[in-house]
């Protein structure tokens, strides 16, 4: 679980002690910062919170934390307005984050995923999207996308409805594919494995 929804979930009704698998899956992995909404994504198993509309309080987990230049410098560098796979940004916005990662970036070089309240798990993320500062394709797109855009003018204009729906969607990804006995392990340190 990430840092964000762990945070969150001490507000909420979130399950603790869970035995964790000690080998991932490369299917279980998370979207890349290009993710598209549509029909060219992979078909996600209707157990998954995302099949019922609550991977878009999943994404605000971009509320809080930072992305190394390579995973967005083609957005900031090959940026056109009307590329599909490109969705609008700010060009304030554009400037700045190409003082950030110049062509000859650092590999160390970053940039916050919310710019607005970077440290502060809100629905900041949400309004930063209504105005074209979404720093991931992926995650600019909910806004961009017709299908989306009344859940993130919804979690932009309520915080609470962002809170209590992120709370649920993370109480219900902590359900899925329970290990018990000797499939799965609890960790002592949860970041890795025992």
């Amino acid at each position: 679980m990430c840092a964000a929804g762990r945070a969150e979930l001490r507000r909420g009704a979130g399950a603790a002690g869970r035995q964790d698998v000690q080998q991932g899956h490369r299917e279980a992995r998370p979207p890349g910062p290009r993710l598209q909404p549509g029909p060219a994504q992979r078909p996600l198993r209707a157990e998954r919170p995302h099949a019922d509309g609550h991977d878009r309080a999943l994404r605000c987990a971009h509320t809080i934390g930072v992305t190394h230049c390579d995973k967005f410098v083609r957005r900031i560098y090959t940026f056109k307005q009307r590329l599909a796979w490109n969705p609008p940004m700010n060009l304030d916005f554009l400037r700045s984050l190409r003082r950030v990662c110049p062509l000859s970036y650092s590999p160390t070089a970053f940039a916050m995923l919310d710019v607005t309240t970077p440290r502060v798990f809100d629905n900041a993320y949400f309004n930063n999207l209504r105005y074209n500062k979404g720093l991931l394709a992926s995650d600019q797109v909910l806004f961009t996308d017709r299908r989306s855009r009344p859940t993130v003018n919804l979690f932009a204009a309520n915080a609470t409805a962002f809170h209590e729906a992120f709370v649920a969607a993370m109480a219900k990804l902590g359900r899925i594919g329970l290990k018990t006995g000797a499939d799965g392990e609890i960790r002592r340190v949860c970041t890795a494995v025992n």
